[in-house]
């Protein structure tokens, strides 16, 4: 035998091995790590959705678990499916949640509803399994659980939420294309699953681990402006998106159940960037240019100039192109000046440069075709039909709070809408047998049955909410239009009041400012936020004596509101009250001694007061802390002389 055939034959000998090995480990339920690993992220625990329970009768059902409610909606079924019953799970984050709302007028509650008038001849089980914050790597995780409890279908509209965790990808993003395509290689087979688990190999050290449940960056921190943007980060997002998209796929064809991807859609033409930052290269001269330029396009914008503001904002986003509002502005311009096609250029463009991504970005969309058309997976395109919708209704392609009411939370009529292209998507892959026409009339009786369970007070309170969640991000325009929408139906809440105070006083309308403050604290004397900006509103409006009064009423509530105290110093120092005013900035820098204004503000205090010691001491204070303050080495200067 010549060494070619003898080489020929080993590697025969060696391939049939591995695969009859392959082959053994799969009968044995061996699974690879492909199946049972997120090769970007671990979880510190499992905490399952669902708890084994039984209902009033005594029949076992799983029920969502207790400590899961605060993520999602409160679900019951059966514990073995019962006989011709189709089971739909619906997965996502916030959308499919039902968020402002809940589940009733999810997609998921709407296709609970229309389901069984349009195939009558099975019982339909649809779970929302939607979790507020969910990735989609969390969502591939909680399809590994589902997939044990007799699934038919999954819906899965997933992708806003992947920047919402810290991670980071360091490792990986650094492998060479070759050793990430030998890994995946790997992780596909059962063999490596089980000399790993023998020789019970440690975790990758270099995998990062999130908790067990969801702690966004925004949780607890100072919001949007936590972000900053990482290019790297972003593309390393997108893969994992990708895999996850996949994983979810095996996994629901695994536990012999169809899955259904549905491509996210966004709000493109009513919502500004949560967070833009200059680009690095951008030189402050430009920067300068860049501020003075979009001063003039909005002021164009308010006083319905829309060539003018298109010139402003294209220079704007000729001076700084990755500069996301920039680019939302020349896209409200466009919009105006009816050019529809460049305007949803550029809203896109705002929403792929935002640097606090809530919105998926276009990439994702496209993932999802991409992964949907290479896996032969039903695909309901949102992003397309929407944007189909308002073209035929506006003439562009930019959906706005005609169908969401914030960054990505459709309307009633969106969610409606979905379900029925969704049930559409459900009958054309064949998967509804005897399909029943939905008549005009029979659609018209569940909508209306559908919608009398959300009252006025309902509706408001879900409005309401939105807007503080806008509000706290610092979207006050958008949050001021959401809360004028909930007003309409809430005309007693504080929140609101408050919501529609701080819209009020960012546009210059002070007096109007204060009355919606007063009108909040009359309804909640003890909102402490609506008595401090109640008090900056008489500051600005020259009334600093009544503004002492609210600040001073806030510390007798709040002695720890240190921006209470810090503008009650203001005030005290615009009175000439100096010795009062020294007092509250030391007790501002008593609580912490990093605040460089309420140190500059001391020393500035102290130097009219007549200390010129102590005010010298201040200075030199804040300029080790910030050595740029050109304002505190004039002032030293002054007293001391030039070094």
């Amino acid at each position: 035998m010549s060494n070619s055939r003898k080489l020929i034959f080993a590697c025969t000998v060696w391939i049939a091995f591995f695969v009859l090995l392959e082959g053994g480990l799969a009968v044995l339920g061996v699974q690879s790590r492909l199946e049972t690993e997120d090769p970007f992220v671990g979880f510190a625990a499992h905490i399952p959705l669902f708890a084994p329970d039984s209902d009033a009768s005594g029949r076992p059902i799983w029920r969502t678990a207790a400590n899961k409610r605060r993520f999602f909606n409160a679900q019951t079924f059966a514990a073995e499916k019962p006989a011709g019953t189709r089971r739909v799970f619906c997965l996502g984050g916030s959308t499919t949640y039902g968020r402002p709302y809940s589940d009733a007028t999810s997609f998921c509650g709407w296709l609970r509803e229309f389901l069984p008038a349009v195939a009558p001849g099975s019982n339909w089980e649809v779970v929302n399994a939607g979790g507020i914050s969910y990735a989609s790597y969390r969502v591939a995780a909680l399809t590994r659980e589902l997939a044990e409890m007799a699934p038919d279908y999954f819906i899965v509209y997933t992708g806003h939420n992947e920047f919402l965790e810290e991670r980071t990808y360091g490792e990986l993003r650094d492998r060479s294309p070759i050793l990430k395509r030998a890994d995946a290689l790997l992780r596909s087979t059962r063999i490596d699953a089980a000399f790993r688990s023998l020789l019970d190999t440690p975790r990758d050290p270099d995998r990062p681990v999130l908790q067990g449940e969801v702690s966004a960056v925004l949780d607890g921190s100072v919001g949007p402006s936590a972000y900053e943007r990482d290019d790297a980060l972003r593309d390393s997002v997108l893969r994992h998106y990708r895999f996850n998209l996949e994983r979810i796929i095996r996994l629901a064809r695994d536990a012999g159940a169809d899955p259904l991807l549905v491509v996210p859609a966004s709000n493109l033409s009513a919502c500004s960037p949560f967070r833009s930052t200059h680009f690095e290269g951008v030189q402050p001269p430009e920067r300068e240019r860049w501020r003075r330029t979009m001063d003039e396009g909005q002021a164009a914008l308010d006083t319905e100039d829309p060539t003018r503001a298109r010139q402003a904002f294209a220079e704007a986003t000729r001076l700084d192109p990755r500069h996301a509002e920039g680019h939302y502005g020349l896209g409200q311009s466009l919009l105006a000046l009816n050019q529809p096609e460049a305007a949803e250029a550029s809203l896109r463009r705002a929403l792929d440069e935002d640097i606090c991504p809530l919105r998926a970005l276009s990439p994702m969309a496209s993932i999802v075709r991409e992964v949907a058309r290479q896996h032969d997976v039903v695909r309901v395109d949102f992003e397309a039909l929407l944007r189909a919708r308002v073209v035929a209704q506006k003439g562009h392609g930019a959906p706005g709070d005609d169908w969401f009411l914030d960054h990505v939370h459709p309307t009633l009529e969106g969610h409606r809408f979905l379900a029925l292209e969704i049930i559409g998507a459900m009958t054309e892959a064949g998967w509804i047998d005897g399909q029943t026409p939905l008549t005009p009339d029979r659609e018209e009786e569940i909508t209306r049955r559908v919608l009398s369970g959300v009252d006025r007070r309902t509706h408001g309170i879900a409005l309401r909410n939105l807007a503080k969640v806008l509000s706290w991000a610092g979207k006050t325009q958008d949050a001021g239009r959401v809360a004028r929408k909930a007003r309409d139906y809430l005309e007693d809440d504080a929140n609101l009041d408050f919501i529609l105070g701080t819209h009020a006083a960012e546009a210059g309308n002070l007096e109007e400012a204060l009355s919606h403050y007063a009108r909040a604290l009359s309804r909640d004397p003890g909102y402490v936020k609506a008595r401090n900006n109640l008090g900056t509103t008489l500051a600005g409006l020259g009334r600093d004596r009544e503004a002492v009064t609210a600040y001073r009423e806030v510390l007798w509530e709040a002695p720890e509101h240190s921006a209470a105290r810090f503008n009650l110093a203001n005030a005290l120092l615009r009175l000439g009250e100096l010795a009062g005013a020294i007092r509250e900035y030391q007790h501002v820098l008593l609580d912490d001694p990093d605040d460089i204004d309420a140190r500059y503000n001391l020393a500035r205090t102290l130097q009219r007061a007549g200390q010129p010691d102590q005010a010298v001491d201040e200075f030199r204070r804040v300029l080790e802390a910030a050595p740029e303050d050109t304002d505190a080495r004039r002032a030293l200067e002054k007293l001391t002389g030039p070094n």
